[in-house]
């Protein structure tokens, strides 16, 4: 793969970037439409479905990098996703360009506990590296096994916030009972993952092209691409009203990213966690910085904008930049 021309493996590369990113509406649409019809409401349902779904190009990613022993690749993708991803609510407050910021519009207590979760979960990552030496269970080291007890538990308090904050998203639409909706989302769901394979394959041999490391591309190049299903469902399901679906799909991926590593350490066969660096650290806490500054603007609810954006988003963009120059 490697020894194809540069342009030959641009142009794959871009082809899977554009198939995930077609992928995203009828996945969008799809889960919406699941999500009413078996009473979930929009934050559960962007958690529980599409937030997994839309993260499978990470899973094709850590899959394919693990096999392969590159667990810098996989460690960098997921954890400067966490920071790409957060990049994608910025973007999707522009969706909807008059009237309150996103954050207003889909300000629920269940997306706070996103949040929380979401910071519980990049915080053990930080304190990973540490736990891990303290014992193992095959391969699977302390961190390894705590890191999907979290998430569980997580999706069991935001379960119980559902009946009294479901919205109207639980209301039956017409079509809502097609036949056809789960074949659509199935296969939408397959296209995510071809693509994100192809993303990964394509990827790797870009960045040993152009001798970039596997860390620093993965969480940043990669990392971008890999988001593109949530920049594509997000904005289908803000562009329809469904503003705490799109919301959720993006602290409902965040959350599933670090449980990713307990499945590049299964594929692996040892730990992920002691492929953690000073560089994925850095990461982390970059990611645990933005989630609280959004989980902020839950909670206060600005009504105004700054330059076309929320509050929340002006800092989120800020952050960023700067953790990118830092990153360099």
């Amino acid at each position: 793969m490697r020894e194809l021309p540069t342009f030959v493996l641009f142009a794959a590369f871009v082809l899977a970037a554009a198939l995930v990113w077609k992928s995203g509406k009828p996945l969008a649409d799809t889960t919406a439409i699941l999500s009413r019809r078996y009473g979930l409401g929009e934050a559960l349902g962007g958690m529980l479905i599409l937030a997994i779904v839309t993260d499978l190009p990470e899973v094709a990613v850590v899959i394919s990098g693990a096999l392969r022993g590159d667990l810098a690749l996989a460690v960098g993708n997921l954890l400067g996703g966490t920071a790409a991803q957060m990049m994608v609510l910025v973007v999707l407050d522009r969706a909807q360009p008059i009237g309150p910021p996103l954050a207003a519009r889909a300000a629920s207590p269940t997306l706070v506990v996103e949040c929380l979760l979401v910071i519980a979960l990049l915080g053990l990552v930080v304190a990973g590296p540490s736990l891990a030496g303290l014992g193992t269970v095959g391969p699977l080291s302390l961190p390894d096994l705590l890191a999907p007890a979290i998430w569980i538990g997580g999706l069991m308090w935001i379960g119980r916030l559902r009946p009294t904050h479901a919205g109207r998203g639980e209301k039956m639409k017409p079509g809502d009972h097609d036949r056809a909706t789960l074949p659509v989302f199935a296969l939408a769901a397959l296209a995510t993952f071809a693509g994100g394979v192809g993303l990964e394959v394509f990827g790797d041999a870009l960045a040993a092209r152009f001798d970039i490391g596997g860390v620093v591309f993965g969480a940043t190049v990669l990392a971008a691409a890999t988001s593109l299903p949530e920049l594509s469902t997000g904005w289908a399901s803000a562009k329809a009203g469904e503003n705490e679906l799109a919301v959720s799909d993006i602290l409902g991926g965040n959350a599933v990213l670090p449980v990713l590593l307990t499945v590049a350490t299964l594929c692996a066969g040892a730990t992920a966690y002691a492929a953690i660096d000073g560089t994925s650290l850095y990461l982390s806490a970059v990611g645990i910085l933005m989630t609280a500054i959004y989980a902020a603007a839950l909670v206060l609810r600005p009504r105004r904008r700054v330059l076309g954006f929320g509050p929340e988003c002006v800092m989120l963009l800020v952050v960023y930049v700067v953790a990118l120059i830092g990153l360099a």
